[in-house]
């Protein structure tokens, strides 16, 4: 079948409670336990509707990372201040930090997918619309790294795409992590959530030229 693109799902109420459903199912009861006639049953529709939209259960454990990518960003892509690069570069990590921790149960569900997918994609059409889909996302650190070498602030650098990709995925690293056993981390090692924080301020001052 043709696969719908993660924008005309997320237009449909009744695919966008299937992602909201999944996602919840996935996380509270392991990716392994959950059956498509289950997601269905909570979901208020027939097996025939859900697999209509969602063909597999891969499938829609692909569509929910891209759900949400799509409508609960982890990374600030707003506007930025006036200022050097390194400013804006600045403001965009510490900010990506403080979404990060807003959305642990999206950090924790891109943990366990990272887990269940971390060999081969299978061979399904929806594997490769995920790859082309991350590809196109863009790189939300990349352009005030750009500015910020231009204009003196961030040190010169071989290759700031590789930058921008390094930034990003270190803090979700972080988080996925840190986040879904936070209360575990403060009685090991006395820090949780700020560990998140003290990452960027990090990240920061090493690309910055002085």
């Amino acid at each position: 079948m043709a696969y719908q693109t993660i924008e005309v799902l997320m237009e449909n109420p009744t695919t966008r409670k299937v992602l909201d459903m999944a996602q919840e199912m996935f996380l509270t009861l392991g990716y392994g336990q959950v059956e498509m006639k289950d997601v269905a049953a909570r979901s208020g529709i027939s097996r025939s509707t859900l697999y209509r939209h969602f063909p597999s259960k891969e499938a829609l454990a692909f569509y929910i990372s891209m759900y949400i990518f799509q409508g609960q960003p982890l990374y600030y892509t707003g506007p930025l201040p006036e200022g050097s690069g390194l400013d804006r570069l600045a403001f965009a990590v510490r900010r990506s930090a403080q979404l990060l921790s807003l959305r642990r149960a999206q950090v924790a569900y891109l943990t366990q997918f990272d887990i269940v997918f971390s060999g081969s994609y299978p061979d399904m059409e929806i594997s490769g619309y995920y790859e082309a889909y991350v590809r196109s996302m863009g790189r939300p650190f990349l352009q005030p790294i750009l500015d910020g070498i231009a204009d003196g602030s961030i040190r010169p650098m071989k290759d700031p795409h590789l930058a921008a990709v390094t930034l990003s995925n270190a803090l979700l690293a972080m988080a996925q992590r840190v986040l879904p056993r936070e209360e575990h981390f403060r009685r090991e090692q006395g820090y949780g959530g700020e560990m998140l924080t003290e990452l960027a301020d990090t990240l920061i001052d090493a690309y910055a030229n002085r």
